[in-house]
């Protein structure tokens, strides 16, 4: 999804630290009795991702529906360490993929943080973070389950995949900074939670169709997705509201 080009890669942070304790939860034995009791890698990387990510807090701020998602990595897990060690993790702003403009390039490094005391080296590595929608990237994870259920025999059954969608639509109604529990919609709220300021239209009638998940997902698809998740949408068997497919007319 291209960019607003007005903020593209504003106030991103040359480097971001973030600092953090082990603690048993952390490691390896925890997710199984026989594993060594040190930091998993698992809980490792989500510690290096966590530092890419922070560098991106205040150009995203503003962003409307875009997000940063972790798309590629390379690390090398050098020492072990246990619980109660306090590690520091260093994310440098290294730029721009050259394979794709909204893709951000940066270097992790990971060491022990102790005062007055060396320290150690306990990871290094390169994390990608790819720039995009919130709303598409949901859509598509969902209506491609229920796609890929309807095509495939050997899949889980549709209907599953369909009750899926639909708790995650309940959820996403019930987050919306414009819903309320008594059904009075505010029509067109400016401040609702992830809408983009899409170009006012008239909706013949209609009461605030972007005000709903499902009217606001598709909205999203037509306006910056990819043809492909349009097509998702239309062939689902998911209800659209009339007023939102005439608009994407």
């Amino acid at each position: 999804m291209p960019l607003d080009e007005s903020y593209r890669w504003k106030d991103i942070k040359e480097q971001t630290t973030i600092i953090k304790t082990v603690l048993p939860q952390h490691l390896s034995s925890n997710a199984n009795p026989t594993n060594p009791a040190v930091l998993s890698t698992t809980a490792l990387i989500a510690l290096m991702e966590a530092a890419s990510a922070d560098a991106l807090t205040n150009t995203l701020k503003k962003a409307h529906c875009l997000i940063s998602v972790p798309s590629r990595m390379s690390i090398d897990h050098l020492s072990p360490v246990g619980a109660e060690t306090t590690l520091r993790a260093a994310a440098q702003f290294k730029g721009v993929s050259s394979a794709d403009s909204n893709t951000l390039e940066f270097d992790v490094l990971v060491h022990t943080h102790a005062y007055r005391e060396p320290n150690t080296i306990i990871a290094k590595g390169t994390f990608w973070r790819t720039i995009t929608c919130q709303e598409n990237l949901e859509s598509t994870a969902y209506l491609a389950n229920m796609e890929r259920c309807r095509t495939n025999s050997s899949g889980p059954p549709n209907l599953a995949a369909e009750s899926a969608f639909h708790t995650y639509i309940r959820h996403k109604t019930a987050s919306m900074s414009c819903f309320k529990p008594d059904g009075n919609n505010i029509h067109h709220r400016p401040a609702c939670e992830l809408c983009y300021p899409f170009p006012k239209r008239s909706w013949a009638g209609a009461v605030a169709p972007a005000h709903d998940p499902i009217s606001r997902g598709f909205l999203h698809a037509v306006h910056h997705g990819p043809p492909r998740l349009v097509e998702l949408w239309i062939t689902s068997g998911v209800d659209l509201p009339r007023a939102v497919l005439d608009s994407a007319l």
